[in-house]
């Protein structure tokens, strides 16, 4: 999958981003995935993210010998993840933690703890950003008023990245839509191409 996917994003003149599932993707398969994108395409995945929106997967129980999933499970599971990586290759640069909606309320934070934590090693802070969070809830009204108050929702996150980290580190908007499709997701690997 990754060796098409990579010959597509040269095809159409992309770069790849290549997003593994957290949880769902151990540190020896990540670090495999790495070695081998290296060695067939040379140079050519340099951007990776861990996690696919983890905070929908919140209180899965994917694995009878862990808790459920959570933001702190997902943080360990990060860095094990990310040093695997890295040791591979030092020059990926990795994304997470490609939260779904879990960042603009203190209740509902997974961005402070995981930046608490992860800030140290994380590249680039990555999130999905979707205008409203159910299809019955697409009204012209409702879109508007998210758009006006999208600038002082990114500079808020770009103010909590900054305080919470004790190095720069930049905000991405690695997927968005007016809506997030409820669908239940099940962990796999899903490549990204960003133009």
């Amino acid at each position: 999958t990754l060796d098409l996917f990579t010959s597509y994003c040269d095809q159409v003149g992309c770069v790849p981003l290549v997003r593994l599932s957290l949880p769902g993707i151990s540190a020896d398969t990540a670090a495999y995935l790495v070695a081998h994108v290296n060695d067939a395409h040379p140079g050519r995945v340099e951007y990776w993210a861990l996690g696919d929106e983890p905070d929908r997967l919140e209180g899965i129980n994917d694995d009878p010998n862990q808790s459920p999933f959570n933001v702190y499970r997902y943080i360990n599971e990060f860095r094990e993840v990310y040093n695997a990586m890295k040791l591979i290759d030092p020059g990926l640069v990795i994304l997470g933690p490609e939260l779904a909606s879990k960042y603009s309320h203190a209740e509902d934070d997974w961005l402070t703890p995981f930046l608490r934590y992860d800030g140290d090693i994380v590249n680039a802070v990555s999130i999905h950003r979707f205008a409203v969070r159910k299809e019955s809830d697409v009204v012209d009204k409702a879109v508007l008023k998210v758009l006006r108050d999208e600038p002082a929702l990114i500079r808020g996150l770009e103010d909590r990245v900054e305080v919470n980290t004790s190095v720069t580190v930049p905000l991405l908007i690695t997927a968005g839509n007016v809506f997030a499709e409820a669908s239940t997701q099940t962990p796999s690997i899903t490549p990204t191409a960003i133009v």
